[in-house]
C-alpha cells in the first residue's frame, strides 16, 4: 500500500519542454504500471489538463499537455 508522506512536491518553472519519466527500476513492472495508470487517470479526470492551465504559459499549454501523452513517449 502506497502512503502520501508529503515528501514529494512540484517544484519551480518548466525549463524545457520534453518527456518526462519517472526512474523505477528495472524490473519492477508493478511501479511501471501504477505510475502508467496514474498518469492515465489523472488524464482522464482532467488533471494534467487543469494543471496545466493553471501553472504553463497560454502558447506553451497544448505542447505540454501533448507531452503527457503516453503513446506519443520514446520506447527506448
Amino acid at each position: 500500500m502506497l502512503r502520501r508522506t508529503g515528501d514529494v512536491k512540484l517544484v519551480g518553472e518548466i525549463y524545457q519542454l520534453g518527456y518526462r519519466a519517472a526512474g523505477i527500476r528495472k524490473g519492477e513492472k508493478d511501479w511501471v504500471d501504477y505510475v502508467n495508470a496514474a498518469i492515465t487517470q489523472a488524464k482522464t479526470d482532467g488533471l494534467i489538463g487543469k494543471w496545466v492551465r493553471e501553472h504553463v504559459e497560454a502558447d506553451l499549454q497544448q505542447a505540454v499537455i501533448d507531452s503527457w501523452d503516453i503513446a506519443k513517449a520514446p520506447k527506448s
